[in-house]
């Protein structure tokens, strides 16, 4: 009797949610459809960012997908690209939850997958470098498989040059470099030339160093080259304490 009455409780409560969830979904559907449009009251917050955040929440939680109803789809056809951007940056929020299930991690992959097609088909690429440029935070975390974590970043920045949280992503790079010298030179190589302020370098040259001197240790060959000709680089740019790493 017992276990009849929890498993009614569990039906019970499986389609409150699912009502709850239905209706959400026509004032998420009839909000995504004024995205851009005036008349909105706007706060520090627009409502714009607030829906983009509940999309990425329901969408981590497996109650939103892409090919359902396609209130997905209408988002990332209609929001600008800094509205995209944001809600890019608000899944930080769910990679500090090292204990969530794998397909919760399984579905932040298949987005930055889908989004980095998109871009890549796209003949203005340019309107989605604000998101790509957010993986940084991503693969910071370290949740993700590390070579396609790598893979993933060398590809964003194929296109960003630029990605934020430069620091950590450095750090990364070093922890990873032992195992993949060539990656690691390369998202280090882009993120140089990314940097017109000449920032980076300055903020990252520790860890910068340390991938450089790793690939030139390294028995690979094109990670050996590669990272000598961005050494001969940086020097030419000014950073002249990077030459100790090639006596």
């Amino acid at each position: 009797l017992m276990q009849k009455g929890r498993e009614l409780k569990r039906v019970v409560l499986a389609r409150a949610v699912r009502w709850h969830l239905e209706h959400r979904i026509l004032r998420y559907r009839r909000a995504v459809s004024r995205i851009g449009k005036p008349g909105l009251v706007r706060h520090s917050i627009s409502p714009e960012a607030r829906l983009s955040e509940h999309l990425m929440i329901y969408y981590w939680w497996g109650q939103l997908d892409f090919g359902g109803d396609e209130l997905l789809e209408s988002f990332y056809a209609l929001a600008p690209s800094d509205l995209r951007a944001h809600a890019m940056w608000s899944v930080r929020q769910f990679l500090a939850q090292a204990d969530a299930p794998p397909a919760a991690f399984e579905r932040l992959r298949k987005l930055i997958e889908r989004r980095l097609a998109a871009a890549i088909q796209s003949r203005s690429a340019d309107e989605f470098l604000p998101e790509l440029e957010m993986f940084g935070y991503w693969f910071v975390e370290g949740h993700f498989e590390e070579q396609w974590a790598l893979t993933t970043l060398l590809s964003t920045l194929r296109l960003t040059k630029k990605t934020h949280d430069e620091s950590n992503v450095v750090k990364r790079l070093a922890e990873l470099c032992p195992r993949y010298p060539t990656e690691c030179v390369e998202c280090l190589r882009l993120m140089i030339e990314g940097d017109r302020e000449r920032w980076v370098v300055v903020s990252v040259e520790a860890n910068a160093r340390d991938v450089l001197r790793l690939a030139l240790e390294s028995n690979v060959l094109q990670a050996a080259l590669a990272a000598r000709r961005l050494v001969q680089d940086l020097i030419m740019l000014g950073y002249y304490e990077f030459r100790t790493l090639l006596h």
